[in-house]
């Protein structure tokens, strides 16, 4: 069974450099193979994706165009200094280290 967290990228671009953060709501977050990341940007651009795979401390993310992006998990980032977020909610941090179009 699968999950779908809500996320939030301090870019626009989901490209190396960008940290997504994902928050968990009122559940754990654990994100895993196959859940799905619906993740909100700056100028008002959301995009979902899907975990093709999760080992570790790394992740592999597929776009609805069908692109590829690696992350790996960050232990802080000046990006969300700012980011409020409600007490008793759990949060992992990604950065993204590499991605690829879908044509590539």
């Amino acid at each position: 069974m699968s999950d779908t967290y809500h996320a939030y990228s301090n870019r626009a671009e989901l490209s190396a450099g960008t940290f997504i953060l994902v928050t968990g709501g009122s559940q754990r977050v654990a994100v895993r193979t196959a859940d799905q990341l619906s993740i909100e940007a700056p100028e008002d651009r959301r995009t979902s994706v899907v975990v093709v795979d999760r080992t570790g401390g790394r992740l592999l993310l597929s776009t609805p165009e069908g692109g590829l992006l690696w992350l790996e998990r960050a232990e802080a980032a000046n990006a969300f200094d700012d980011f409020q977020i409600s007490e008793g909610f759990t949060r992992e941090l990604w950065e993204v280290v590499r991605s690829q179009e879908a044509d590539q």
